[in-house]
């Protein structure tokens, strides 16, 4: 009989075991599970944390919400790296239950990485406020990844959860069968006396059910909850293990509760600024929720309609006792970003109105308007249509082509003088790209150059380029181009007035050609050549006055020729002498050759022989002097003087001499004859 009784505690005993090690499995599932729910979490608020300077950059432009976007990415990608950790550590001990959620672990890092895609292209606008690419893009972002990642962190929690049930109901099924074995065992072996089931009881039902209580308590949120069981088996490691897991799940709690209050001083702190930002604002901003009811007025809304006084947003803005049959807020609430014109019957005011979604904590969409008063820019508008009217007239009747492109490079306008030089009709032109139309292949990078300076804003943008026209010629044209801007200072376009040169360039490569066939012959003349413009200053200068007057060319281009080659004594005279020559192309030595003296670099003055001759060209006198050193001649010339001088005195003193003999031979003549009277007496 002993046997028996001892085959029936053996298999009691067997089946308690393995009651106990369910039991235990379900704690480490259960602190398996917390360790999920705590990672998943700090994903979730990592996320919305990442989402919100983008949105604050929209709403303020401020650069520095860029920084704040880069750090909490780093808290994103670090959560998503311990949740895939901890996944994999996972595997072998529940397969089924982390399939899914691996696969959500998946779609949530896909969504993750559009969303950084998307916020650069967002961060890399400059101007993101009432930008309405910016909030269709931070739309996009929102509803097709951002909002569909965080709900399926909140399925993985939903998971959680039912497997943190599961395996608590799990172990409480054991821990009610390990006691019904018990008590039958215990009835069993009621012949063996109350002692052994006292005994047993103490042994494995009490330490279980304390187990049981516990992890009920724990399950209810009493995560200070520790048991003191000292059996030295499994069930003290069973009650170790819930103590470990008690203890993790109150720091997680903790941790958590922590992360909560701080997200929750970050969110009011967000909102006090966001509010900071809608006092400050010159716009108009309100709020209202999918009742309808107004949430938030700023300040220039209500010094404009007053208070709200629980009033529909219909009823206070337009005076309606219903719903505004044009109302947009159902699309808003949909997702959807509008822009839109409004007039206010009640002030006559017109308004530009931004409509944007905005996400709620509670996930409900409110609607925030932005209300700009562009009255007095309509009213501008207006002026400015009837102006451009009266412009496109005149623009009509312009001699030189006026051609309006768009930011993209194509036509917007094209007026008739444009037609008359490139052949192409202001239909054909319009919305054409140049590089289809007038700009050859080889001459595109340059124009490229050109156009990226001007979207930049270079206001300086002039060139002179080939082009091609309708019937296939190649002209020359002169380009003047202006940045077109808007209010606000962005770039719209851009302003080109056009001249076909062709002609012109002929006519000055003809001149050019001349000019160096004169030059060339001035150059190789035999007396020095100098031109000179308005105010005396050298245009032209040869080699022969090079070599005589030790000047080169590139000393005196420009310069005032008084200064170098006329004697100090006569400049103020030669300077008035050719005022008037400038102004009437006549003087007293015009086309007469006059004898002067010059100035050598050097110092030394030389005679010269001055021909000025008068030439008009556009207007402006010139005046061409040639010159010749007459320093030779001069010398020839006082050695001839010389000699005459010699000779006129010579037949002076032959004349004196003659004078004197014939005097003598008069004296000699009277001498003579009172001799002869002498001797008659």
């Amino acid at each position: 009989m002993p046997t028996f009784y001892e085959g029936i505690m053996v298999i009691s005993g067997i089946i308690s075991l393995y009651n106990m090690r369910i039991i235990y499995k379900g704690i480490n599932k259960v602190e398996a599970v917390a360790g999920e729910m705590h990672k998943s979490h700090n994903l979730q608020l990592a996320l919305d944390m990442a989402l919100m300077p983008i949105n604050d950059y929209i709403i303020t432009g401020r650069k520095g919400y860029m920084e704040d976007f880069r750090k909490a990415s780093v808290e994103v990608d670090r959560w998503l790296k311990e949740l895939e950790g901890e996944l994999s550590g996972l595997e072998g001990v529940f397969p089924a239950g982390v399939k899914e959620e691996r696969e959500i672990l998946k779609d949530v890092g896909a969504s993750w990485q559009k969303v950084k895609e998307m916020s650069l292209e967002i961060f890399a606008i400059p101007n993101p406020v009432g930008n309405s690419r910016a909030a269709a893009m931070m739309e996009e972002m929102d509803y097709k990844w951002a909002y569909p990642a965080i709900e399926k962190l909140r399925r993985w929690q939903e998971i959680d959860k039912e497997e943190y049930r599961e395996a608590h109901e799990e172990s409480e099924r054991a821990l009610k069968l390990a006691v019904i074995v018990m008590i039958a065992g215990g009835v069993m072996l009621f012949s063996l006396g109350g002692f052994l089931a006292v005994f047993y009881s103490r042994i494995f039902v009490r330490p279980i059910e304390a187990i049981h209580n516990g992890a009920d308590k724990i399950a209810a949120g009493d995560f200070k909850t520790r048991l003191d069981i000292r059996t030295g088996d499994e069930i003290e490691q069973l009650s170790n293990a819930m103590n470990e897991m008690a203890a993790q799940l109150d720091s997680l709690y903790s941790n958590m509760q922590q992360m909560v209050d701080e997200r929750t001083r970050e969110l009011q702190y967000e909102r006090n600024k966001l509010n900071g930002i809608f006092e400050a604002m010159e716009d108009g901003v309100y709020l209202v929720d999918q009742d309808y009811n107004i949430q938030y007025l700023n300040p220039v809304l209500l010094k404009e309609f007053g208070p709200v006084d629980g009033k529909k947003c219909y009823a206070y803005f337009h005076d309606r006792t219903e719903v505004c049959p044009w109302c947009l807020n159902q699309r808003v609430f949909a997702g959807e970003t509008v822009r839109w014109e409004w007039t206010s019957l009640k002030n006559g005011k017109i308004y530009d109105l931004l409509d944007t979604p905005m996400r709620q904590s509670d996930g409900s969409i409110w609607k925030l308007e932005i209300f700009r008063d562009i009255t007095e820019k309509k009213r501008a508008e207006e002026a400015l249509y009837k102006s451009e009217e009266q412009l496109k007239l005149q623009i009509s009747r312009m001699p030189f082509g006026y051609i309006v492109w768009d930011t993209g490079f194509r036509v917007v306008s094209w007026n008739p003088a444009a037609e008359r030089i490139f052949g192409f009709t202001p239909e054909e032109a319009k919305g054409k790209h140049p590089y289809d139309l007038i700009v050859p292949k080889e001459a595109q990078p340059h124009v490229d150059v050109i156009w990226r300076r001007l979207l930049e804003g270079d206001t300086a943008a002039h060139s002179i380029n080939e082009n091609l026209t309708k019937d296939g010629r190649t002209i020359i044209c002169e380009w003047t181009n202006t940045p077109l801007r808007y209010h606000n200072g962005d770039i719209i376009g851009v302003l080109s007035m056009v001249q076909d040169i062709t002609e012109r360039r002929k006519a000055e490569n003809a001149l050019q050609e001349s000019e160096e066939r004169f030059r060339t012959i001035t150059n190789t003349a035999s007396d020095a050549i100098i031109c000179l413009e308005s105010l005396g200053n050298i245009k032209l200068w040869n080699k022969k006055a090079e070599e005589m007057f030790g000047y080169t060319a590139d000393e005196v281009m420009g310069r005032d020729m008084h200064e170098l080659i006329v004697p100090e004594k006569y400049r103020e005279k030669a300077r008035e002498g050719l005022k008037g020559f400038f102004q009437t192309g006549a003087g007293p030595v015009v086309g007469k050759t006059v004898e002067l003296t010059a100035l050598r670099k050097d110092g030394t003055e030389f005679p010269i022989a001055l021909s000025i001759s008068a030439m008009e060209i556009q207007g402006e006198w010139l005046a061409t002097g040639i010159i010749r050193d007459i320093t030779d001649r001069k010398k020839a010339e006082d050695k001839i003087m010389e000699q005459l001088d010699f000779l006129k005195r010579f037949e002076k003193v032959a004349i004196d001499r003659e004078f004197r003999i014939k005097e003598l031979r008069d004296e000699n003549d009277l001498l003579k004859k009172r001799i002869g009277e002498m001797e008659g007496r």
